[in-house]
C-alpha cells in the first residue's frame, strides 16, 4: 500500500520546515515536531519524503517506471524496479556502468538524478524495443 499524504498536510509540512528558520529556537524546534507529527501519521520518514516525487494533476515525470500498478512510487522503489527490469538485457560498458551503480544503490540507497537519467531512459528504450520486436 502507497503511504499518502494530503496536499493540505504537504502544505502544512512545508509551511514547517520554512518555520525551521526561525532565529527563535523555541519556534523552529516547534515546527519541527510538528512536522514529526505528520510524518508519523502516514508511517512515513525524511528518507521518504525527500526522495519522493509529488505529482498532483499531472501525468508523473517517469511513469514509465513505475509499473503498471498506477500508483505513484518512490524514486527508491522506482530505481530497483528499473535494475530489475534491466537485469540481464544490457551489455559491454554500460551493463559494466548500470551494476556499479546498482552496487552504490545497494550500499547507500541512493542514485543521484544524473545517474538515474540514464537508468531510465535504459529501461524506456528496452520497452520500446520489445514493443517493436512483438
Amino acid at each position: 500500500m502507497a503511504k499518502q499524504i494530503t496536499l493540505v498536510e504537504l502544505d502544512l509540512l512545508k509551511k514547517a520546515m520554512g518555520l525551521t528558520f526561525s532565529i527563535h529556537d523555541g519556534e523552529a524546534l516547534s515546527a519541527l515536531r510538528k512536522a514529526n507529527v505528520i510524518l508519523r501519521k502516514h508511517e512515513l520518514t525524511w528518507a521518504e519524503i525527500l526522495g519522493r516525487t509529488v505529482t498532483h494533476g499531472i501525468t508523473p515525470v517517469d511513469e514509465e517506471v513505475e509499473g503498471a500498478s498506477g500508483g505513484e512510487l518512490s524514486i527508491h522503489e522506482q530505481t530497483k524496479r528499473a535494475f530489475n527490469e534491466l537485469r540481464g538485457t544490457v551489455s559491454g560498458s554500460f551493463a559494466i556502468f548500470i551494476e556499479s551503480i546498482e552496487q552504490q544503490f545497494i550500499r547507500t540507497g541512493y542514485l543521484s538524478p544524473e545517474q538515474r537519467r540514464p537508468l531510465f531512459k535504459a529501461v524506456r528504450n528496452n520497452r520500446e524495443r520489445r514493443r517493436r520486436d512483438e
